[in-house]
């Protein structure tokens, strides 16, 4: 891709999470909040293997389009969740211990991505992003029913 295709993708990506930001109230209420962070998990693990496989810009760009839906819906939900469930005196160190395991994580996981790039290939590092989702996907079916634990709050 010439540099401003690269823009185009990131914005295809962008508009996916608006998308994404628009349709987690009405997927909330007609799937139930463990469905959606599952559907969230499913969609971002098929979109980034699809990111890792896609033979053209316009196949990236779907995948991208799709990664930015899976994103927004799972984070809008993850900070509804944890505002929620968390006793107020305590909002604020449970936010800010997301925040350091989200961010403080990207220092590890960079260069490892990184390294599998360059002994590898880029598509094999996108590729165990996606299995990584896919983990967590599993392990998502484990969860207590959270819309009876907001409930019960």
């Amino acid at each position: 891709l010439p540099p401003a295709g690269y823009g185009v993708l990131i914005s295809v990506y962008a508009v996916g999470s608006v998308v994404g930001s628009l349709l987690t109230a009405r997927l909330q209420r007609s799937l139930g909040t463990n469905r959606c962070l599952r559907a969230a998990a499913l969609l971002g693990s098929a979109t980034i293997g699809g990111l890792a496989l896609a033979p053209t810009p316009v196949l990236a760009g779907c995948a991208l389009l799709g990664l930015g839906i899976a994103t927004m819906l799972w984070n809008t939900l993850a900070v509804t969740i944890r505002q929620k469930l968390t006793p107020s005196h305590l909002l604020g160190r449970v936010t800010s211990a997301f925040s350091v395991l989200g961010i403080g994580s990207a220092p590890i996981a960079a260069p490892i991505g990184g390294l599998i790039a360059s002994l590898a290939n880029t598509s094999l590092a996108i590729g165990a992003a996606s299995l990584l989702c896919a983990l967590a996907f599993t392990r998502l079916s484990r969860l207590p029913n959270i819309d009876q634990a907001i409930a019960a709050s």
